[in-house]
């Protein structure tokens, strides 16, 4: 153990936080990364971490600072939410060792959320968007920074100098308390030692403060969450897709649960019938030019709820007119049984759905032709990179090992090796999600192709939902899959059952 963490440890202690059955910090983590590992079996809803609320940097502590508590507090037309946090531990940094919260500061690492990686590095992420939202928010930080320091500065220059006010320890502490801070159920925004040392995992946690009056917070395994004496003790940072935890804290998770890819979805101006399917869309709440995000399930009914409209050509506009559906009617008549909500979230006729169907495939085959790297290259790289962790013996290394670094040109223990780790890890996912989504929708076209052309006919056979649905998915959340396959069911009965389609196919 390093004498930071030690210094961390004994200031925490006599401080009167209490982690008895948890070890920090461990490298014996699932990741590598350094953590916390379990000493005992810590149960569901039992208090693994208790800080009481003066180690915590909160806005009552910064308020009662006896030097510039008040000061702070009368700058409230400069200084908004998460930037008193800020400000705050700029000053107690400047302090160093006469800082009470000293021990605390000394053991934040530098932040590696991808603002402050080098623009060839975000090229990793094969994602142009998260590009631009990374250099842009480099951008917000110098803005940020003006709008508050700067200010501060001209209004108290003695004891706010540039000098020591620097916009870069303005980033490393606005970075630190973006990927680190507790809120959700506090009555502020803090900082809590220790607690914000436990890496992420989806798992089940919870906090709370101040119960009865004791002026502590507790950290605990919720719902199903335990640990197992020697296992990982983690944190859920929340329900976070991949783009947030890279831009927070600089890591992606592989199969992340709650990750999503855009989709884009526009209905050209030159469109014939372009004002009709504008109205149509507009009464379902949508616009003519939009996102939508495909999550771990699959396929987007929403999406395809709006190709729907997107695909008509004219003579099925025209009967659908003489069915009584007219986007303008409808939107006045909120009581009319025929609305574009219970008209396009069904299918609607064979051709209609077929061309539906085969606008989205292109949509997502155009997403991989865009990919510099396939999905089985990324497959084969992510092997090779968890190859290289140092948790195999030596005689199962050697020569393999030595292979995998000369061709990457680094090994485990660089900064290049976790920001690919992680670059691959949010591409691959991204990837499956894709993938996935063409594997249905190229099932649905399959189907659709080989039924009989008359509505008038049932289907020769009907796809279950298992034929469509992979449920052996690592990365699907439990719930959300079971609400989806509810949904395709519902679609699965609407496409055997020709007979309720509105167009003639």
């Amino acid at each position: 153990m390093e004498m930071v963490d030690k210094v961390f440890l004994d200031w925490l202690i006599a401080g009167g936080a209490e982690f008895h059955k948890i070890s920090w910090p461990s490298t014996d983590t699932i990741s590598g990364i350094r953590g916390a590992i379990a000493l005992e079996d810590i149960s569901t809803n039992e208090h693994m971490i208790t800080i009481p609320s003066h180690l915590m940097i909160s806005p009552p502590v910064i308020f009662n600072d006896p030097d510039i508590g008040e000061i702070l507090r009368k700058c409230y037309d400069i200084i908004e939410g998460d930037l008193l946090l800020v400000l705050y531990m700029m000053r107690e940094m400047n302090k160093k060792e006469k800082s009470f919260f000293y021990p605390f500061l000394q053991i934040l690492p530098e932040p590696s959320n991808i603002s402050v990686w080098m623009d060839d590095q975000l090229k990793m992420f094969q994602d142009p968007t998260l590009v631009l939202r990374a250099k842009n928010r480099r951008q917000y930080q110098k803005l940020m920074y003006h709008r508050s320091v700067v200010a501060l500065h001209h209004r108290y220059p003695n004891i706010f100098p540039l000098e020591e006010y620097t916009l870069k320890a303005f980033a490393f502490c606005l970075n630190s308390v973006q990927a680190r801070a507790f809120g959700r159920r506090l009555p502020w925004s803090a900082m809590v030692p220790f607690a914000d040392c436990l890496n992420h995992g989806n798992v089940q946690t919870k906090y709370d403060y101040n119960v009865e009056g004791n002026n502590k917070f507790r950290l605990f395994p919720s719902g199903k969450n335990h640990y197992r004496m020697g296992s990982e003790v983690f944190n859920s940072y929340g329900r976070r897709p991949n783009e947030n935890l890279l831009q927070d804290y600089g890591f992606a998770m592989l199969d992340n649960e709650w990750e999503e890819v855009d989709l884009h979805f526009e209905i050209p101006e030159g469109d014939l019938n372009y004002s009709w399917k504008r109205r149509a869309l507009f009464a379902m709440g949508h616009s003519t030019r939009r996102l939508f995000r495909m999550n771990t399930c699959g396929l987007s009914f929403e999406m395809l709820s709006c190709l729907r409209v997107a695909v008509l050509h004219e003579d099925e506009i025209e009967v659908m007119e003489d069915n009584e559906f007219n986007p303008e009617r409808i939107q006045m008549d909120k009581f009319s049984q025929v609305s574009p909500i219970s008209m396009f979230h069904r299918i609607v006729g064979r051709e209609n759905e077929l061309r539906a169907l085969r606008t989205m495939f292109t949509c997502l085959n155009e997403l991989v032709e865009s990919w510099p790297t396939s999905l089985e290259n990324d497959e084969l790289l992510l092997i090779d990179l968890l190859h290289l962790r140092p948790n195999k013996s030596s005689s199962e290394k050697g020569t393999e090992i030595t292979r995998i670094v000369q061709r990457l040109g680094f090994d485990y223990d660089s900064d290049e090796y976790w920001k690919l780790l992680n670059a691959v890890k949010y591409r691959l996912t991204r990837k499956r999600i894709i993938t996935k989504g063409i594997h249905m929708v190229n099932t649905l076209i399959s189907w659709f192709e080989d039924q009989p052309s008359s509505s008038g006919q049932q289907s020769k056979c009907k796809l279950t939902v298992q034929d469509v649905f992979d449920d052996n998915n690592p990365a699907l959340n439990m719930k959300r899959s079971l609400i989806y396959k509810v949904q395709l069911h519902e679609y699965l009965d609407m496409a055997a059952s020709p007979t309720l389609w509105v167009l003639p196919s």
